[in-house]
């Protein structure tokens, strides 16, 4: 039934930004076994884990960006961590994200990290079209610190969309 669905959108769908892969990093070659007319960019977040001994529970994380391979001599990988991959296809920009879900260690400073590295990007190719995919893992209504940050996050981004829509406006009408 999986082969029915990829041989369905191959011809369709020129990337997939995806959170939470769940891949050891001795596993990340099965995004190019699977999906052979794309190019996977991306990490496993599971390193740390899997060198302190067997998984135990449920394992959280790993981002991956495929683009098909006819736009690869467009394309550069910008940067390529666990929370963040950044991919440039020609002029467009694009921000896979996955933030660590409530109760994690350190979750505030992670989002704050991650959320000021997607904006050192994002103004680094402001001319750029922008195409943003995210796992927050937050409740945007409760009131928490990473819910606060989410939100103002939100808002630049939106302003950002705006300013460039407008822009882009002005300079087709110039």
């Amino acid at each position: 039934m999986f082969n029915s669905y990829r041989n369905d959108f191959r011809d369709c769908v020129d990337m997939f930004m995806l959170q939470e892969h769940w891949q050891t990093g001795a596993n990340m070659s099965r995004f190019n076994h699977l999906f052979p007319d794309y190019c996977a960019f991306g990490m496993s977040a599971l390193e740390e884990r899997v060198q302190a001994g067997p998984l135990i529970g449920h394992p959280h994380g790993g981002i991956v960006t495929l683009i098909r391979n006819d736009l690869l001599s467009e394309c550069e990988c910008l940067y390529a961590a666990e929370r963040l991959v950044v991919v440039r296809i020609s002029n467009i920009l694009l921000c896979n994200v996955y933030l660590p879900c409530m109760g994690s260690v350190d979750r505030e400073l992670i989002c704050e990290d991650v959320i000021a590295q997607v904006l050192a990007w994002r103004e680094k190719f402001l001319s750029y079209g922008w195409v943003f995919a995210d796992d927050f893992n937050s409740v945007l209504s409760d009131n928490s610190i990473t819910s606060r940050l989410l939100k103002s996050f939100s808002w630049i981004i939106a302003w950002h969309i705006v300013m460039f829509c407008f822009l882009a406006s002005l300079t087709i009408h110039l």
